[in-house]
C-alpha cells in the first residue's frame, strides 16, 4: 500500500462546485450543526478545504478560521470565493505544521470521514490510501488541536453507484470499485445532457479505515471519542 499514489483533484476542480452546490451536500444545514458544536468565536482548522465552501458559511457563522488542501486548483477558487483575509495553506496532511493549535479541526467530507453502515454502526473513510499514512495524517492534525478542542468528523452514507441532475444541463455520475481489503477506486464523471458531452473526470483511490485503528489513534494521541450529533451529521472527539 505505501506506493499507493496520494489523490490530487485537479481534473474535477471546474466542475466541483456544481456538484457540491447542485446537491451532495447541505452547507448550510451542516453549518447550523456545527454551530451546536463549536463554541462561538472558536478558531477553526478545515482539513480537505477544498474550495472554500464550508469555511464561506463558517465565516458568516462568525468563526476564525483556517483552510488547509493539497490540490492548487481547488485553493485557487477557495481564494476567489473568501477573498484575502481567510489564511489558506497549501500542505500535505501527513506531514504540516501550522506552528499552532485550533480550537477545532475539522474534516468536512475530507482527508477522512465517518460513514453510516447499512446495519446502523458507524466507520470511518478517507481519501488516503495508505494505512500508515493515515496514521501520521492523524498524529499531526492531533498536534493542531489545543487543550479541550475538538475534531469533527462529517458522516455520510457508505460509498455506492448513483447519479444525480446538476444544474446547467449536467449529469453526475459515481461509480464505485472494489479493489479488495477495503480500498476501492470511485469515478466522479460530469456529462452535458444536450450533447452528452464530458465535462470532467476523475478517477481517485479511497479506502475504508479500520475503526479499531482509527480511533485508537486519536485516543493515543489524548482524543476521547467519538460522540454522535443529534441529527447524526457529525462524529466528536474530544481533548481533555
Amino acid at each position: 500500500m505505501s506506493n499507493v499514489p496520494v489523490n490530487q483533484y485537479d481534473a474535477m476542480a471546474k466542475c466541483y462546485n456544481l456538484l457540491m452546490l447542485g446537491g451532495y451536500y447541505d452547507y448550510r444545514a451542516q453549518a447550523q450543526t456545527l454551530a451546536t458544536l463549536v463554541p462561538a468565536g472558536a478558531e477553526v482548522l478545515e482539513i480537505g478545504a477544498g474550495t472554500g465552501l464550508m469555511l464561506r458559511e463558517l465565516v458568516a457563522l462568525g468563526y476564525r478560521v483556517t483552510g488547509l488542501d493539497h490540490t492548487p486548483t481547488m485553493l485557487d477558487q477557495a481564494r476567489d470565493l473568501l477573498g484575502p483575509d481567510v489564511p489558506l495553506v497549501e500542505a500535505d496532511v501527513t506531514a504540516f505544521d501550522l506552528g499552532r493549535a485550533f480550537d477545532v479541526v475539522l474534516s468536512n467530507g475530507g482527508v477522512w470521514y465517518g460513514v453510516w453502515w447499512e446495519d446502523g454502526r458507524h466507520g470511518y473513510c478517507g481519501h488516503l490510501p495508505d494505512p500508515d499514512a493515515v496514521d501520521r495524517s492523524l498524529a499531526c492534525v492531533a498536534r493542531h488541536i489545543a487543550p479541550r478542542g475538538r475534531l469533527i468528523l462529517s458522516l455520510q452514507d457508505a460509498h455506492r453507484d448513483k447519479s444525480m441532475p446538476l444544474p446547467e444541463d449536467v449529469t453526475y455520475t459515481q461509480r464505485i470499485h472494489d479493489m479488495d481489503n477495503g480500498v476501492f477506486d470511485k469515478e466522479y464523471i460530469f456529462t452535458r445532457n444536450s450533447d452528452h458531452a464530458q465535462l470532467c473526470y476523475e478517477r481517485l483511490t479511497l479506502a475504508y479505515i479500520d475503526t479499531g485503528r482509527f480511533e485508537g489513534c486519536l485516543g493515543a494521541a489524548g482524543l476521547t471519542g467519538p460522540r454522535v450529533s443529534e441529527d447524526k451529521r457529525y462524529l466528536v472527539f474530544e481533548r481533555a
